[in-house]
């Protein structure tokens, strides 16, 4: 990763609980409390935040898998509206505008789940599970690990395939994403993105058949025109899928050169406050700042080469070497000092 910052970050005492850029503060909007531990995922469903707390969940699932807490709070953090239970080790949590249910998977290593959630149902009769179907008619699943990250885009649902089984070559050669399909209580799975497609535009080398490698297919999100997000953590690069799920699908990467968690648009016409989930610190922070359209913003995990930083993400101007040729994206750190962020969400107050 480079990181750049023309200003210097401030200290706790300038009003922000940890250091943060001039202009940004950062302040608790929830504690996970007696709720949960271990915050993950956060969305919004147009008026309340939903947060899920992995507790101590087993991530590959199993016969001791344990159970993750969803969370429904006001807007405001202050009120916790409802609470759900879902076996396993929930690592992915979306409202779907158009069912206006809450969709979560469990255990991103092995042995995955699917559940949705209605808010408008008792919480005893709320949760739906779902069997999992793929290609070859089994609930196994084709590259070999769990499932993460969930996003709704153009009437489609897609999902990440995490934890694949790479072959001998060190190359995921199985599904990364997948598009899902629900008929009663059975999804259906088909492969829509690749783990080594190629004919990929790669904005660091200036390749334009470059051929993937996603190791570790985590985050998803889109950049608010139409384009599919996906964050490969491990593998460090960003990539940017238009028209995703369809024939005319066409995939431009980026190098991140540190591994990054969720990443966000700010969308147009809105002020608002980011919402960043501390797992280690089992906090809800919200940073407050000068958020301005089309910026985008990320974390950094505690397992990343700078670990628990917020920052900017500029993806128009790569840092290239001038030894190697090769660029990776610029992030300018904007608030310091977070334990494991995890989720990472944009919440819009007008």
């Amino acid at each position: 990763m480079a990181c750049s910052s023309s200003t210097t970050l401030a200290d706790a005492g300038s009003g922000s609980l940890l250091p943060a850029l001039s202009g940004y503060t950062v302040s608790v909007w929830a504690d996970g409390g007696s709720l949960g531990t271990n915050p993950d995922n956060i969305d919004f469903d147009g008026t309340h935040v939903w947060i899920t707390y992995q507790n101590n969940s087993n991530v590959a699932g199993g016969p001791n898998e344990g159970a993750s807490t969803i969370v429904e709070y006001s807007s405001d953090g202050q009120t916790v509206i409802n609470t759900y239970s879902v076996a396993g080790h929930c690592d992915g949590m979306r409202w779907d505008a158009t069912t206006k249910l809450i969709w979560a998977t469990s255990n991103e290593d092995a042995n995955p789940a699917l559940y949705s959630i209605d808010p408008t149902a008792a919480a005893a009769s709320a949760v739906t599970t779902y069997t999992l179907k793929f290609a070859d008619g089994t609930s196994n699943p084709p590259h070999g690990g769990g499932l993460d990250d969930l996003w709704f885009l153009n009437g489609k649902m897609f999902i990440t395939g995490s934890n694949p089984a790479l072959n001998a070559e060190g190359v995921n050669t199985g599904p990364a994403i997948y598009t899902v399909t629900i008929a009663g209580t059975t999804a259906t799975f088909a492969a829509a993105l690749m783990g080594n497609a190629s004919g990929v535009n790669d904005i660091a080398s200036g390749n334009t058949n470059y051929t993937l490698n996603e190791i570790d297919p985590d985050s998803l999100n889109s950049d608010g025109a139409g384009d599919l997000v996906l964050i490969d953590q491990a593998g460090q690069d960003l990539l940017v899928i238009s028209n995703p799920g369809t024939a005319t699908q066409a995939v431009t990467r980026y190098a991140t050169g540190s591994q990054l968690d969720d990443t966000v648009w700010i969308p147009a016409g809105a002020s608002g406050v980011l919402l960043v989930a501390d797992a280690t610190k089992n906090t809800i922070w919200k940073v407050s700042g000068p958020f301005a359209a089309g910026e985008v913003f990320t974390e950094l995990p505690n397992d990343s080469g700078v670990a628990g930083v917020v920052g900017l993400l500029d993806l128009k101007n790569a840092d290239v070497s001038a030894t190697t040729g090769f660029g990776y994206a610029v992030i300018a750190p904007v608030a310091i000092g977070f334990g494991k962020p995890t989720g990472l969400l944009f919440v819009a107050t007008q």
